[in-house]
């Protein structure tokens, strides 16, 4: 099981009638749980489940190049979510 905590940052390139940069950061937490079963000596097969979360309490905008920097009235929750197989070769 590993746990972290870091700086955790959002981007996004907004294209709809102008275009559009909205920048943002935090800090993140990072909970991982792994699991890795033996199969011989030399190979081993696990499975990973990983939670990456944070929220933006503000952003800044960029449009045509004037900077804006906006306090959303809520949270935007940043989380992902991922499970991953594994297969390990000790040489």
């Amino acid at each position: 099981m590993n746990e972290g905590v870091g700086y955790l940052a959002y981007k996004e390139d907004v294209e709809f009638m102008d275009s559009a940069k909205i920048r943002g950061h935090n800090i993140g937490l990072l909970s991982e749980f792994t699991y890795m079963y033996n199969i011989s000596s030399k190979f081993s097969f696990g499975l990973s489940a990983t939670l990456l979360s944070g929220s933006l309490s503000s952003s800044k905008i960029t449009s045509g190049g004037v900077s804006e920097k906006v306090k959303l009235e809520q949270k935007e929750g940043l989380s992902n979510v991922s499970f991953s197989l594994a297969l390990r070769l000790d040489i």
